[in-house]
């Protein structure tokens, strides 16, 4: 009778290929979580829209002493109906509320905006001392560099995540 090397048996082959398979089950997920993070981490594109109609550019967060930032944007609505911004969350704040701020009499006061509208073929600037979004609530301590994760809500488009970077401007 011939010795069989312990590869070549049948049993140890199944016991292992099973473990194989096990093993790479497990590790499958925490590899994909890791390129997700590198990604973010990298400040890759931005998220993926819910719209080919609505895009976001230049989004950027400025953090301001007292637990709250601000937030803005340009952003294009490239479809022919008007949409309209209606909601804003992120992860790093308790409340993410749209704004504007007036000046009236040479007073500077802020006013909440439940819906702002995007025309059809053209876009709206969030900036400093005009629309933004309010971050009040900070859950962390952000610096110049970090990137923050909004999710904006539109009527029509629905969610878009993007990705705006922390600066001190």
């Amino acid at each position: 009778m011939q010795e069989m090397h312990p590869y070549e048996s049948k049993h140890w082959l199944a016991k292992h290929i099973k473990r194989f398979a096990v093993l790479g089950t497990c590790l499958m997920p925490l590899l994909l979580l890791l390129a997700g993070c590198t990604t973010m981490a990298q400040g890759g594109p931005p998220l993926t829209p819910a719209s080919e109609d609505i895009s976001v550019s230049g989004a950027w967060v400025r953090v301001v002493p007292g637990g709250t930032g601000s937030a803005y944007m340009t952003i294009t609505n490239n479809g022919g109906a008007e949409d309209a911004l209606i909601g804003v969350s992120t992860d790093i704040a308790s409340s993410a509320m749209i704004h504007r701020t007036e000046v009236k009499g040479g007073v500077a006061s802020m006013t909440m905006v439940d819906r702002l509208p995007i025309p059809a073929h053209g876009k709206v600037e969030l900036s400093p001392g005009g629309y933004h979004i309010m971050l009040e609530g900070l859950r962390q301590q952000l610096s110049p560099g970090d990137e923050v994760v909004l999710r904006l809500r539109f009527e029509r488009a629905g969610e878009v995540m993007v990705r705006a970077e922390v600066r001190r401007q």
